[in-house]
């Protein structure tokens, strides 16, 4: 039943009107407000133009809502039972009722008090239940019959809004256009500008782009020639390292040769040396065994001392010691000079040897020379 109540409510009495169009018909109760305003409550009328109170601002709960939203229950029954009995024109006999029974205090208001007044003091006022009584006995006695009127004022205003809307709407719209075209030439100017000053930029770009295109050119012609360098450095060091390498080992097998062939003169030597010494102990021998009787060759060897001013003038010993010192020397010397490993003459170090092997000969010699001088 509630429900059928209201779709009741919103079909047949014209409520869901309201709610269509973009608020139309709310803005038409609005108007047929003010006049009846302005008819029964001018005072209120004009103070409310005065201190910028507009109908919207305190109606538009009455007529969305019947009452509903701040008023006690009390009244919102007795409200409901008079809607539906005479239909939507209670809604303006209960509002201006409303504002006739409190003109005193909204004449007296500025705007802030009226807006609170509507919205905390009236609903307050309306709970006494004698007082709700005397609002819809002071309703039913105003008379809305020139609603109609109103109602045709609101079209032909609406009418004339909107043939001068239509002459202002083309006007702005013209003047709107006019504002796009300067700003879109403003834009146009700006972006000319922006696309000058982004081809230089592609421009400056380009012309590095091409300066770091020439310097990789160059980086990379460096970078093979550094390398073609590196290889020739590496092939050169290669070739020393193995030369270094084969000198080291040409080295190691002379010093080998040379320790082999030093070794071999050491032994030479000194088969040379006990040669020597057994000639002279074979001469010493000799000299002390001759049987001469008038020979002093005994006593000058077997002497100590006086050796060389003794026998100075015996000249067949010191021919006999001389002969076999010279023997010995050139026999040594000769054979110095015919070995094999002497006689490479190309060789440093065999020349080298071959001048100590001479030096070593010589030495030999002047030791039994002056072993000579001393027999003498």
């Amino acid at each position: 039943q509630a429900f059928c109540v209201l779709v009741k409510i919103m079909s047949d009495y014209g409520f869901r009107n309201l709610f269509k169009d973009g608020f139309e018909v709310l803005h038409l109760r609005f108007y047929q407000l003010d006049r009846l305003m302005e008819d029964y409550l001018n005072d209120v009328y004009v103070h409310f133009q005065e201190i910028g109170v507009a109908t919207h601002m305190f109606a538009s709960q009455w007529f969305l809502t019947l009452y509903t939203a701040k008023f006690p229950l009390y009244m919102v029954f007795h409200y409901l039972d008079l809607f539906l009995l005479t239909g939507f024109d209670s809604v303006f006999q209960v509002g201006i009722a409303l504002l006739m029974m409190s003109r005193k205090e909204l004449v007296s208001l500025d705007f802030e008090g009226v807006l609170k007044y509507f919205r905390v003091s009236l609903p307050k006022k309306s709970r006494n239940e004698d007082t709700a009584k005397q609002l819809f006995r002071l309703s039913i006695s105003i008379k809305v019959k020139r609603l109609d009127k109103y109602q045709r004022e609101y079209l032909a205003l609406k009418e004339q809004e909107s043939s001068e809307s239509v002459s202002e709407r083309l006007g702005l719209e013209n003047r709107r256009l006019l504002a796009e075209k300067l700003r879109l030439d403003a834009e146009n100017d700006s972006l000319a500008r922006r696309i000058d000053a982004l081809e230089e930029v592609a421009e400056k770009a380009t012309r590095d782009a091409k300066q770091l295109k020439q310097g990789l050119a160059d980086t990379e012609q460096e970078k093979t020639r550094l390398m073609q360098e590196a290889t020739q450095v590496k092939d050169l060091l290669k070739r020393e390292v193995e030369r270094s390498d084969s000198e080291q080992k040409r080295s190691a097998a002379i010093v080998s040769e040379y320790k082999t062939i030093c070794g071999q003169l050491s032994s030479r030597l000194e088969t040379e040396h006990n040669q020597h010494k057994q000639a002279i102990d074979h001469i010493s021998a000799c000299i002390l065994s001759c049987t001469a009787p008038d020979c002093k060759c005994r006593e000058a060897v077997s002497s100590d001392s006086g050796m060389g001013t003794s026998y100075s003038s015996n000249s067949s010993l010191g021919n006999i010691i001389d002969t076999t010192t010279s023997t010995a020397a050139g026999g040594l010397m000769s054979t110095s000079a015919g070995d094999p490993l002497t006689a490479a003459s190309g060789d440093p170090l065999t020349a080298a040897l071959t001048a100590r092997d001479d030096e070593a000969a010589r030495r030999r010699a002047r030791e039994l020379s002056s072993l000579s001088s001393q027999v003498r």
